[in-house]
């Protein structure tokens, strides 16, 4: 760490520059605010704690990290880059000089730790499992990429050839998303592995380049305050110089700290930071007392470093303390409940002032920069207590805490179709059901955070969960979705029902779908990614690309082929042309009679049904046979699976 901050130090202070043309700012406007700001008490020393039980497992004999001469060239590679002058030439800097050393240290502690496993005493980072992962690509259920199709609100032909003489309904188009705004999401999002192949958020992480929240701006502006009477309805400007920048700082240092707050109320998390580069903002939210109130704590690693002890100064650098930082999040309670999340939400206020107003008020003369005169009186804080810190064994417990983790385990076996069906034509229950004992139990709990887990599986509109219906334990699948998306989930549902004969045979039971918005609720699935629509269907196996990977002794190729056509020719048989036939998109359930289930059809197109009664054919249409006119859509279907399985 030291060589780090010795090698980056100069770097970043040569490399800030005033940005060209327009700022990139992202926008606070409709985010949700905090109801107070409040400096966070007894940071430091939970800080050192941290630090002391990275110390504890980092044995010092063993040469675990780059050399002097890797960090001073690293440093020089970064120096020919573009001076920093937008968020995302900071995020390559960050990423760099910041999260990859620290990636790196949390790596070679958990092997470290696994060395130490035959002592027999609790792993401190068990739950962290393959390590930390610092990312931000968290583009689940994005309705913007979704392909082009029509204008209606029918059945969707996208990826469809359609054939002469064949006028299907015209395809949805994708709903403009939160009403034309744009939906913004973290700079950078703080993830790790749990042990069952899982990520799981820790922290957020935002990123505001130093030119445009600049070191005064966050000291004279990060203060405790009532932050809707304070800044949101303080409207007068003052006159006087130095008044008035600290008015313009306050009000942009709670703009800072609001994005940060809306995305971790939304996901449940209790800590969060923002990296200006030159200063660092961590961020607390004390869910069992009080969520409203947005906790800080302002560092700033270079001036800090200055004047420090050589045995101190690896702990006040950037890395070492968005390490302890790291280190203090993933030993936290975890993400909270969606319940809790739901309770600080409905209270929260929502910030109506967008960076453009501000920066236009305050203008971008050099004294909207600096304060005019010196200032508030600012000393950098000494490390004391950081240097020798001793190995402690057998002391350092998980925090319980009294957040849920959002992703569990799958632990209830899913029901059969049989059971399914059973439940949805008012038949008997299915005796080979692994849950029919609670089919019997009436147990109720109105709430999103017993009975919905989600499964880490997720595409361009739907994300997937495993549901257990409380008030009779019938445990199933269930695929969820946004407003901007409800439409195709709904298209979907029109299919399984005009396939309702052949549901348990060659698709899944579907039981429709669920409006969570009707209950007054919706699924925080991610950051500004709510979950307001559920389709219920039975868990229908394993698809057949995970399958062949594994080549399963079970399962031939030949039976794949052909149970893929007899799925195909089965649908086709009641009017429906797939469009997106993948090993994705099929399934293949061995405990529920070896058949292959095909899913997804949010892309499938409701063709003209038969004039005559539908028949349920066990080998469906053979090739040479009528069709009913719509041969050519599903002659695709077809022919794309034989590219597939030839």
């Amino acid at each position: 760490m030291e060589p780090s901050y010795e090698e980056l130090k100069t770097l970043f202070q040569d490399a800030i520059q005033t940005p060209r043309g327009r700022v990139e700012w992202t926008n606070p406007t409709g985010k949700y605010c905090p109801r107070r700001l409040a400096p966070w008490e007894g940071f430091l020393d939970e800080q050192r704690a941290a630090l002391g039980k990275v110390t504890a497992f980092l044995p010092e004999t063993l040469r675990l990290f780059e050399s002097h001469d890797f960090v001073r060239g690293a440093g020089e590679r970064l120096a020919v880059g573009s001076p920093i002058g937008s968020e995302r030439d900071l995020e390559h800097f960050h990423h760099s000089a910041v999260e990859l050393p620290v990636q790196l240290i949390i790596d070679q502690l958990v092997r470290a730790q696994a060395q130490d496993a035959a002592e027999e005493e609790e792993p401190l980072f068990a739950h962290v499992g393959d390590g930390v992962f610092f990312e931000n690509h968290m583009n689940v259920l994005n309705a913007d990429t979704a392909p082009p199709s029509g204008s209606g609100s029918g059945p969707t032909t996208t990826g469809i050839g359609v054939g002469a003489g064949i006028s299907p309904r015209p395809g949805p188009s994708t709903p403009p998303n939160n009403n034309g705004k744009i939906s913004i999401r973290p700079d950078q999002i703080c993830v790790y592995r749990s042990s069952n192949n899982q990520r799981t958020l820790a922290y957020v992480l935002e990123y505001k380049a130093p030119h445009k929240l600049t070191a005064h701006h966050v000291r004279d502006g990060m203060e405790a305050m009532d932050v809707v009477r304070d800044v949101v309805n303080c409207t007068e400007i003052p006159t006087a110089d130095d008044d008035r920048f600290h008015y313009f700082a306050r009000r942009l240092s709670a703009a800072t700290a609001t994005q940060a707050y809306h995305y971790m109320l939304q996901a449940g998390l209790e800590m969060g930071l923002v990296a200006t580069g030159a200063t660092i903002v961590f961020l607390k939210i004390d869910w069992a007392n009080d969520p409203s109130t947005l906790y800080f704590h302002v560092a700033e690693p270079a001036a800090e470093c200055q004047g420090q002890p050589p045995e101190s100064l690896p702990f006040c650098t950037a890395v070492g303390q968005v390490l302890a930082f790291t280190v203090m999040a993933l030993l936290g309670p975890g993400p909270q409940g969606q319940d809790a999340r739901h309770r600080a939400v409905s209270a929260a206020s929502t910030w109506n002032e967008d960076w453009d107003e501000i920066l236009a008020r305050m203008g971008n003369s050099p004294a909207a920069r600096a304060p005019p005169s010196s200032g508030r009186c600012w000393e950098p804080r000494t490390y004391t207590g950081y240097a020798g810190l001793k190995r402690k064994r057998g002391t350092a417990k998980q925090s319980s805490g009294s957040g849920q983790a959002t992703a569990p385990g799958q632990t209830r076996p899913f029901c059969t179709h049989a059971c399914l069906l059973g439940l949805v034509r008012g038949a008997a229950l299915d005796p080979t059901c692994p849950n029919v004992a609670l089919h019997r139990r009436c147990l109720f709990r109105a709430t999103l955070d017993k009975g919905i887990t989600p499964l880490g599986i997720y595409g361009a509109r739907g994300a997937m969960f495993a549901i257990t219906l409380l008030s009779h334990g019938y445990t199933l699948v269930a695929k969820g979705t946004t407003s901007a998306s409800t439409r195709f989930l709904e298209h979907e549902a029109l299919v399984y029902e005009r396939l309702q004969p052949i549901q348990g045979l060659y698709v899944p039971v579907s039981l429709g779908t669920i409006d969570l918005l009707e209950l007054g609720r919706r699924y925080f699935y991610a950051p500004d990614v709510h979950v307001v629509t559920l389709l219920l269907l039975s868990w229908a196996g394993k698809d057949l690309r995970e399958l062949e990977t594994r080549e399963q002794t079970w399962i031939s190729r030949d039976a794949v082929r052909k149970g893929v056509l007899r799925c195909l020719r089965n649908l086709h048989n009641f009017g429906v042309a797939h469009g997106d036939v993948r090993r994705e998109n099929l399934l293949w359930n061995h405990g529920q009679g070896d058949a292959v289930m095909m899913i997804d059809f949010e892309r499938s197109v409701l063709t003209k049904p038969p004039d005559l009664p539908l028949q349920l054919l066990p080998g469906g249409l053979k090739d040479g046979e009528d069709s009913g006119g719509h041969d050519k859509l599903w002659k695709r279907d077809l022919q794309t699976a034989a590219d597939i399985w030839p």
